[in-house]
């Protein structure tokens, strides 16, 4: 295996790096949402991959359109770990809310113990 760059890897899996992909995409996202904007993307991965099956003819033409389709899907993938990294992020603030709130409640009852 040879050594690729960090880009040249991304390049190789998504066919642009991530800084290309967030600019790209980021405010894409900002108005459709991640989920939509990979339904959105595996839909033209989907499209690539019809053609590439009428291609058959021309083999060089099929990979090509096939190599794109699987960098289309990588770039949804990515999408969607975009979204799963948000619901951790929200569910960790929400796990620390619920954490804040019992600790609260806890000194309240003892305070109320003490006082009756």
């Amino acid at each position: 295996m040879t050594n690729l760059t960090q880009a040249q890897r991304e390049i190789q899996c998504f066919g642009i790096t991530v800084a290309e992909l967030e600019e790209a995409l980021v405010p894409q996202a900002r108005m459709a949402g991640w989920p939509m904007l990979a339904m959105s993307i595996l839909s033209d991965a989907q499209y690539l991959l019809q053609m590439s099956e009428a291609s058959a003819h021309t083999p060089q033409g099929a990979a090509g359109l096939r190599n794109e389709s699987r960098q289309l899907m990588n770039r949804a993938k990515w999408c969607l770990s975009r979204v799963a990294t948000e619901m951790r992020a929200t569910q960790e603030k929400l796990d620390a809310e619920v954490e804040n709130a019992a600790r609260l409640l806890r000194a309240n009852r003892a305070l109320a113990l003490l006082g009756a």
